[in-house]
């Protein structure tokens, strides 16, 4: 679709909104003053004669005419009313926009900057970061770091003062204060209008529609109201801004000083207790070390001991091997002596009987010689 195309329907769209609106203000202006459509239809259908529906006619068309008076008189009220919002929305916006919309920034950057943790020196926003009150000391810090200084360090006193915690609680006050700036500088990234705006141009309005057009102020006194109130004797308003600025950051550097500082005095607490740890371990290390010298010491003279045990069971080893060897000869020769001992024996009994057969006294002789 070429450009010409597009700029005929544009007008197009434009033109049936146009109507379209108009359509429902007029039926906004009608439902607003009792009225109806079919009303001049149906009073046009009323009478029987002749002369009577033409009064009756002439009644209607005036009524009528009164009627579409009415309905855009009230068509123009509309059309006035959401010109004006539309004029208040755009005031809004200018000024947001303007010097305004940078106090606002200035407003919000300056709170949110006061409501930093003292540790992390993170905004106390979200689960992770809430804002934890200690009592009774009332600081507050955010979760996270109070996890790491309680649990982690096991560290049971307030970061910045010190005295002893009981117990703890999210400062739910702080935290809606927090959320409402954080939301706040998430309508002003978006490029909208913040409703305190809006809603300040719509108050103004209602005050000038009630109220008699104020007279001109007179220069000089509200210059000195101002000054007298606002300012103190000798400074400009902008001096007083970027004083109480840098007052501000003085008061959030001294409160991360301190923080710091009790740290830096834990820490170097912890330093010296870890010292005199360390004093201890290396006396009981040398302990340990000469009872490893005694103990080597022991167990080389253990070792030269068992040497000489293991020398003498080796030699008595062998001494038994060979009284066993010369006790089983002797057990062989034993029982070769026996078999020829039992067999000598056989010999002399049957000597001994022959000579018996042969001379009975000489046999009696022998046996009494040699009898045990």
């Amino acid at each position: 679709m070429d450009q010409p195309s597009r700029d005929l329907l544009a007008a197009r769209q434009r033109a049936w909104m146009q109507q379209r609106q108009a359509e429902l203000d007029r039926k906004k202006a009608e439902q607003s003053l009792g009225l109806t459509s079919g009303t001049a239809s149906a009073a046009t259908s009323r009478g029987s004669n002749g002369g009577a529906v033409a009064n009756q006619a002439e009644i209607d068309a005036s009524r009528s005419a009164a009627n579409n008076c009415a309905v855009l008189d009230r068509i123009t009220e509309q059309i006035t009313e959401r010109l004006l919002v539309q004029v208040r929305h755009e005031n809004a916006r200018i000024m947001q926009d303007g010097a305004v919309g940078a106090q606002v920034e200035a407003l919000l950057e300056r709170h949110i900057g006061t409501n930093t943790c003292p540790i992390c020196y993170e905004l106390m926003a979200g689960k992770e970061r809430q804002p934890t009150l200690l009592f009774p000391c009332g600081h507050t810090f955010c979760a996270s770091c109070l996890r790491q200084h309680l649990e982690k360090l096991q560290r049971k006193t307030c970061p910045f003062c010190r005295e002893r915690v009981s117990s703890q609680a999210p400062n739910v006050s702080l935290q809606q204060i927090i959320d409402g700036f954080v939301e706040r500088q998430q309508v002003l990234a978006r490029g909208e209008v913040l409703p305190e705006l809006i809603q300040g141009q719509e108050a103004v309005a209602q005050q000038h529609q009630h109220q008699p057009p104020p007279q001109p102020p007179n220069q000089h006194a509200h210059a000195h109201a101002t000054q007298r109130l606002l300012l103190p004797p000798g400074l400009l308003p902008s001096e007083e801004e970027a004083a109480q600025r840098y007052a501000e950051q003085y008061r959030v550097f001294s409160m991360r000083s301190r923080v710091m500082a009790n740290q830096l005095h834990d820490s170097r607490a912890e330093a010296a207790a870890l010292r005199k740890q360390r004093q201890t371990a290396e006396t009981v290390l040398a302990h340990l070390h000469r009872e490893e010298a005694d103990a080597a010491a022991r167990l080389e003279a253990a070792r030269l001991e068992l040497e000489v045990i293991r020398t003498q069971l080796a030699e008595q080893a062998d001494k038994c091997a060979q009284v066993d060897m010369q006790q089983a000869e002797l057990e062989q020769m034993a029982t070769l002596v026996e078999q020829t001992q039992s067999s000598i024996e056989l010999e002399r009994q049957k000597a001994l009987l022959l000579v018996h057969n042969f001379a009975p006294v000489l046999a009696e002789e022998l046996r009494r010689e040699f009898a045990e």
